[in-house]
């Protein structure tokens, strides 16, 4: 362990490690986070309710604006026009900006998210045999 800090304390522990030093961002969010966040959105897709994401407190905001910004463009959840509403809302001052630079900072992985919303959606609208 005090071999690795060492690395990171000196800039020797690679460029991936190095980048996010420098954005001062080292993490990412855990798999309960992200099943906490995948459970509301899917559930949000079948009753979409605005008030719901305010009172989602169990999820960082930096997640939840990603999560935003990321449906507010996927024609995929079919949900564009409330999402757009609800980032474009002037008391999400989180939501501004671009989602890449805010992902980044968060440690929010959009394609893995995406990857897993939409087989989660597409499970839970497929016919059960």
């Amino acid at each position: 362990m005090w071999f690795f800090a060492k690395r990171l304390s000196s800039g020797q522990a690679g460029p991936a490690l190095n980048r996010h030093r420098i954005n001062g961002s080292c993490r990412s969010m855990n798999r309960h986070t992200e099943q906490q966040l995948l459970n509301f959105c899917v559930a949000q897709h079948g009753r979409f309710n605005p008030q719901a994401w305010e009172s989602l407190d169990s999820v960082s905001p930096d997640y939840k604006a990603c999560a935003m910004l990321l449906l507010a463009n996927a024609r995929w959840y079919g949900r564009e026009q409330e999402m757009r509403e609800l980032v474009g809302a002037p008391t999400r001052p989180q939501a501004a900006g671009r989602l890449s630079e805010l992902a980044s900072r968060a440690g929010f992985n959009c394609s893995r998210f995406a990857q897993r919303l939409q087989a989660r959606l597409w499970a839970s609208t497929e016919p059960k045999r």
